[in-house]
């Protein structure tokens, strides 16, 4: 089974870096869990979901949904994260790029100083 990486929690101590946990998210069609149409029978659809995994022992953690509860056509929820270097004016922030004043710019006039 593929699994994609969705994010990892990572502790740092002394220069070793331990991952305690994976996270995953699959589309799957769990037993007991099955997407149900309006007779009650199973319709066979896998649904997202976000699987929580120990690295160590590669021991299932959690299996959570990933999709609204009263969502009847079951669609994933995007997750969205901003990094931002430095915050901006309304909801975007400003980046490197910004603060240097564009990277082709300082891409020029680093070739004006040769």
């Amino acid at each position: 089974m593929k699994l994609m990486k969705f994010k990892a929690l990572k502790l740092v101590t002394k220069r070793i870096v331990t991952v305690l946990y994976m996270k995953y998210t699959q589309f799957l069609d769990l037993q007991g869990f099955e997407d149900l149409d309006q007779n009650g029978k199973p319709t066979g659809l896998k649904l997202p979901y976000i699987i929580t995994i120990d690295e160590a022992s590669q021991r299932i953690l959690a299996i959570r949904r990933n999709y609204l509860e009263n969502d009847m056509l079951k669609n994933k929820i995007n997750y969205f994260v901003q990094y931002k270097f430095l915050p901006g004016l309304g909801f975007y922030g400003l980046g490197l790029s910004h603060m240097i004043g564009g990277l082709s710019k300082s891409l020029y006039f680093k070739s004006l100083d040769n």
